[in-house]
């Protein structure tokens, strides 16, 4: 869906009735496009958080000699300069450039087919996850192991200049409403007005409801990671 498209559904339909935002025609005002993007990255956060939209695995190198791992493209290959630098760089992603793009860790699977225990402490070989992006292995060893993740939608640059026509807002169409709600929770809660943040609180509930719907219709399911998937898309 054009960014463009989106605007339009949303300028049309849930904000046509204010005024702020909006010019006569029913278009979002050019002045204001950097707000209303914030508010649509802040709603496609929430919604590949809620929802598994986006899934993906970067492969990582460990070694005995380090049990936390930041996963940052600081420390991707890709990023390596040419003539290379001192830095560890245990992410190795050359044929697919790792994002910053992590939501959360779902799973992590080594070489051998094994899937560690995550954030159980009474498991044996137990990975842990102190933060989104981080991984702490208390029992290292070197080998090579795939992340898996659930991933964020790419955003969307804050400023006046983005040509909306050009721009791709990656969410399926029965996501749509939801983000459309969330968007228009965002807008009306910044009225700052007591009326305002009773009608806010009624977009956020229909996005919520929106979420709840698409879960309850299996619509969308959650991305099952075979071993030989993880094998073929990472280490073949």
């Amino acid at each position: 869906m054009k960014l463009s498209d989106f605007l339009d559904a949303l300028s049309y339909g849930e904000l046509s009735q204010y005024a702020s935002g909006t010019e006569d025609s029913g278009r979002i005002w050019y002045k204001d496009l950097p707000k209303f993007i914030t508010f649509i990255n802040a709603g496609l956060l929430r919604l590949y958080t809620d929802l598994p939209i986006s899934q993906k695995q970067v492969t990582v190198q460990t070694n005995v000699n380090q049990t936390k791992y930041l996963l940052s493209s600081e420390f991707a290959l890709s990023k390596e300069p040419e003539g290379g630098d001192e830095v560890n760089r245990y992410i190795l992603d050359l044929e697919d450039e790792f994002e910053d793009d992590i939501i959360t860790i779902e799973q992590v699977v080594n070489e051998n087919e094994f899937i560690f225990p995550l954030n159980s402490p009474d498991e044996e070989f137990a990975v842990f996850t102190p933060g989104p992006n981080r991984l702490l292995i208390p029992e290292p060893r070197n080998e090579l192991v795939a992340v898996l993740y659930r991933a964020r939608h790419k955003k969307i640059p804050v400023t006046r200049r983005l040509d909306a026509d050009e721009y791709e807002i990656n969410v399926p169409d029965y996501c749509e409403d939801a983000l459309i709600n969330y968007c228009a929770y965002r807008f009306v809660k910044s009225g700052g007005s007591a009326e305002s943040v009773n009608l806010s609180n009624a977009y956020l509930a229909a996005y919520e409801n929106e979420v709840f719907r698409i879960k309850e219709a299996g619509i969308i399911t959650e991305n099952i990671y075979t071993n030989t998937r993880i094998w073929r898309d990472s280490w073949v």
